[in-house]
């Protein structure tokens, strides 16, 4: 496991871990959407262990960490007082300044409990496809990679072959953009990316709902 680094996220995950099953943690001063609640056992509170989705727990501090998610939709939330036990009673402390974005992180939430799609409450991030590139680009020159062997990676040896060497260098200004930007999200760039995408789908693979489990690291 990497040391944790100075960033958004309160728990450093592997980096060899699938995007939708990463135990991410996002602290609620770069997530808008992140959650906060008072918690205390309830014997009609929310039975933790029974919901048909995955449950993450990190202890510590003065408030426990908990996620929920499924297929790469996920909700975190901070439980002042703790989770001591599966069935639990939140509430909710909302404040007026984050309004909107806390009324979406409870419409997520309600939406993983019920168990519904929701699609609309976690819109793909724009320019996905391009920061999947800037991470391959990132990945490709740590390794030492040349910013032709990354623009071979990217968009393959034939439109390399092409368009390298020609009389306009568009490629080869394409690929030090991206590196250069995929630097700068690297030094904490993507905090802006949290802050403005309060939670996007993890897109990709993953497994899906987890089925109630409960975890506490």
């Amino acid at each position: 496991m990497p040391p944790p680094a100075s960033g958004g996220s309160t728990f450093a995950e592997h980096p060899d871990v699938p995007a939708a099953d990463a135990r991410l943690f996002w602290s609620a001063a770069l997530d808008p959407a992140a959650l906060v609640a008072e918690g205390a056992p309830s014997p009609r509170g929310i039975d933790l262990a029974a919901l048909p989705l995955r449950a993450v727990l990190l202890r510590g501090g003065a408030e426990d960490r908990l996620m929920l998610a499924r297929g790469g939709r996920r909700v975190t939330l901070g439980v002042r007082g703790g989770v001591h036990a599966c069935r639990v009673d939140l509430v909710f402390a909302v404040p007026l300044a984050g309004l909107s974005a806390q009324a979406l992180g409870l419409r997520r939430l309600a939406a993983l409990i019920a168990g519904r799609e929701a699609r609309a409450l976690w819109p793909p991030l724009p320019k996905a496809g391009r920061y999947a590139a800037m991470l391959s680009a990132l990945d490709a020159r740590a390794a030492g990679a040349r910013l032709r062997d990354i623009a071979e990676l990217l968009y393959g040896a034939r439109a390399v072959a092409a368009g390298w060497s020609g009389r306009s260098d568009h490629l080869k200004s394409r690929v030090r953009r991206l590196v250069r930007d995929a630097a700068a999200m690297q030094r904490g760039g993507y905090r802006a990316l949290v802050a403005r995408g309060g939670g996007s789908s993890a897109r990709g693979g993953g497994r899906g709902g987890g089925g109630g489990a409960l975890y506490a690291e």
